[in-house]
């Protein structure tokens, strides 16, 4: 059934009308959109439209929201993981993790491997540290960094094999 729109009261060349239908595939919603487009001497045309992830119409899983609200992190660590995930948003950072997850490395190799100055890498690895992803241990007037512990090596790596995938 179309209902009539004021470009089709009016006359104007065309009107749209939007019918979705909906598909679960896994766990995504697939929702495609058909428009039907009417021009005023009586012709119909209908072009397909496949939009992943959006719904056109609102409604509201009442018991599952309910269920994920319940479970819904803090602020505060939905803050430190959203920092978290700052601090590895740099490349600079992210080339010392790679190399930390090796080997551990004092400054001056850090900077060897990544060609990068040593102040340039002492301050990356504050940064890292601050969030808890690098520890050091000094050794004479040598200090050593490393992966704080393996949770640091398992997050890196698991989202290196994601990109690389």
């Amino acid at each position: 059934m179309i209902i009539p729109t004021y470009e089709h009261i009016f006359r104007y060349h065309w009107v749209s009308a939007v019918f979705s239908a909906y598909f679960v595939s896994g766990l995504r919603f697939i929702c495609i959109h058909l428009r039907f487009q009417f021009s005023e001497q009586g012709g119909m045309g209908m072009v397909q439209e496949l939009e992943a992830g959006r719904c056109e119409v609102s409604c509201i899983h009442e018991e599952n929201v309910i269920a994920v609200r319940r479970q819904m992190i803090r602020e505060d660590t939905a803050q430190d993981l959203a920092d978290l995930f700052k601090t590895l948003g740099d490349p600079t950072r992210v080339k010392l993790l790679f190399a930390l997850m090796k080997k551990e490395l004092c400054v001056c190799d850090l900077a060897a491997v990544i060609e990068v100055s040593e102040s340039a890498v002492s301050h990356q690895l504050r940064v890292l540290r601050s969030q808890k992803l690098v520890k050091f241990r000094r050794e004479g007037r040598v200090v050593y960094y490393s992966l704080d512990d393996d949770h640091v090596h398992k997050l890196f790596g698991q989202g290196l094999e994601h990109v690389t995938e």
